[in-house]
């Protein structure tokens, strides 16, 4: 039986500040439809509207230490490289950040770095990217890339605005967006024929670009979700983009008197993490 976390029994889903969604994890439960149902049920679904979910296949990674970058590009490896290639181990990243000084203890400020680390481990293209183009993200991760980004993580690892004092990366396994009974017509076709509990699932084998572009054109920042996993549990989580592109944007400053015996970058966090994305692509075989 599924397990939860106690979350705050107040949600004004209006504004989407911070939604009782992101409180709500859910623990080991095999079945995909109940995982995502119970995640889109803590958001307020207006009666004329449809979730469209597209939630790719991911594997849990737990991090040893201040190792969440390392662990992010471990858990990528599987997604981009495929079920047939073993994941990357956390323990040989770390062993070739510190060679390639990146890292003293795991931790990853600098996502150039993090994207070089990526490249050269997988074998597989990348870039970095920002948030800045909604669509352009969605449109990413429907075609099965992964996108690694950093935020400050709150008391559940959710995402929240400290400034960057606790700053951690997470990374991308899927997206749900909220669409209306119009909208939703031109992005049926699509879709698996069947509605699952609540909500339609993306076809990845009919994804045209004329599809995807119908589906990403009603998408804003305050209906769209993101299915991420991080470092500090085993449980997928579902967090509001909005949140995620708040928290990814406001990443100014180390935690004050903090471990000196750490690598970054000139210009500190605002200039290694603060609005960065690390987009690895999918290989296609």
């Amino acid at each position: 039986m599924s397990e939860v976390i106690p979350a705050p029994p107040i949600f004004n889903a209006d504004l989407l500040k911070r939604p009782l969604l992101q409180k709500r994890v859910v623990r080991n439960d095999n079945k995909v439809d109940n995982r995502i149902s119970y995640l889109l049920s803590f958001i307020r679904k207006p009666q004329d509207s449809h979730f469209v979910v597209c939630l790719h296949d991911s594997e849990s990674v737990v991090q040893e230490g201040p190792t969440c970058g390392l662990v992010a590009i471990s858990m990528a490896s599987k997604l981009i490289k495929g079920v047939i290639v073993q994941q990357a181990s956390p323990d040989e990243l770390l062993r070739k950040a510190k060679q390639l000084n990146y890292s003293r203890n795991g931790e990853m400020f600098s996502a150039e770095n993090l994207l070089k680390l990526s490249l050269e481990q997988l074998q597989c293209p990348g870039k970095l990217l920002t948030f800045d183009n909604i669509q352009k993200v969605v449109s990413l991760i429907l075609k099965e890339n992964v996108l690694l980004f950093p935020y400050d993580a709150d008391k559940d690892h959710s995402p929240c605005q400290l400034k960057g004092h606790k700053a951690h990366w997470a990374l991308s396994v899927g997206c749900a967006m909220l669409v209306s009974d119009q909208e939703v017509k031109s992005i049926l076709p699509v879709c698996n024929s069947k509605e699952l509990e609540g909500y339609h699932t993306v076809d990845n084998t009919k994804l045209t670009p004329e599809a995807i572009g119908n589906i990403t054109e009603f998408l804003t920042l305050k209906n769209t979700w993101l299915f991420c996993r991080q470092g500090k549990s085993r449980h997928l989580c579902l967090w509001s983009l909005n949140d995620i592109v708040e928290s990814n944007g406001n990443l100014f400053e180390m935690l004050p008197h903090c471990n000196s015996n750490l690598i970054v970058p000139t210009g500190g966090l605002q200039s290694g993490l603060c609005g960065k994305v690390v987009l690895l692509e999918k290989e296609f075989k």
